[in-house]
């Protein structure tokens, strides 16, 4: 039984790093900002040749809250796991101070034959300076399957996202962001090579410096393209992650060079999912 880490992120993900580059605020500011990113994966069955259902495995990781608000700090996680189906397994994590909060979750439920899952991670601030972040991950992921040349591995399910950046009272002078992004990624491996990536499946929103609510979703979307026939035998695996993360802050002036080139990657990885999610819908 092992796990595969993820190796790659997305361009969202990468500009939410490099949120803390940004200053504090020296003076009062009024107005909430808010990020929120939610999703559920629903009746999701990976069987191989059609008939047999590949036992899985779990974790629910990697789920931390953060804000720090007008010099009050405060810090969560979770971390659990593995478990094999059939199970649930659950983790979450908040962080408050005032006029500042943050939480994360993410749960996994395969009691029956069709696994089910969700994740979310949100912030809100209303005080005078600081940031916040939170991130809601998992992973599933099986033990070695023997296949044979021909033989074919086909993820099936349902997913459900809603991704949200929000500012209000933004006036001029002051730097106020929002951003949240989400992103799943489904692999197989054989023999430990990476045989097959499946769609990528992400969305990405941000606000800078403007009131106002940005929003984007997945609805009732079908994971199609995600089968594979194995040219050749051996040890076959795959590892299934989702996670989201949703960041906001706020600064008293112009914010650094690094700081908008941050913001200017979350801007372009919200296009570019959503053109990925286009083009792997046709």
């Amino acid at each position: 039984m092992k796990t595969k880490p993820i190796s790659r992120i997305s361009a969202a993900i990468l500009g939410l790093a490099s949120f803390a580059t940004l200053g504090v605020a020296q003076e009062a500011q009024a107005g909430t900002v808010t990020s929120s990113s939610t999703v559920a994966f629903e009746d999701v069955t990976l069987t191989l040749n059609g008939d047999s259902v590949v036992e899985l495995f779990f974790d629910t990781v990697n789920g931390t809250s953060f804000v720090d608000l007008d010099g009050n700090s405060d810090d969560d996680l979770f971390a659990s796991g593995p478990l094999q189906c059939p199970n649930s397994l659950t983790g979450s994590a908040s962080a408050t101070v005032p006029n500042g909060v943050s939480n994360s979750g993410a749960t996994v439920d395969c009691t029956t034959d069709f696994v089910d899952t969700s994740n979310f991670a949100e912030t809100e601030m209303t005080g005078n300076q600081g940031q916040a972040n939170a991130l809601g991950a998992y992973t599933i992921f099986s033990d070695d399957i023997p296949v044979v040349a021909g033989d074919v591995l086909d993820l099936t399910g349902i997913l459900n996202a809603t991704v949200v950046a929000e500012i209000e009272g933004w006036s001029p002078g002051e730097t106020k962001t929002a951003a949240a992004d989400f992103l799943g990624t489904y692999e197989i491996f054989l023999d430990d090579e990476l045989v097959f990536s499946g769609p990528a499946l992400d969305l990405a929103v941000a606000l800078v410096n403007e009131n106002g609510i940005e929003t984007d979703s997945i609805v009732d979307f079908p994971l199609d393209g995600f089968d594979y026939e194995f040219e050749d035998s051996g040890n076959a695996s795959i590892q299934f992650s989702a996670r989201e993360q949703a960041s906001s802050s706020i600064v008293r002036g112009v914010p650094e060079p690094s700081a908008v080139i941050s913001l200017a990657v979350v801007g372009v990885g919200a296009l570019v999912s959503r053109n990925k999610r286009k083009n792997s819908a046709k």
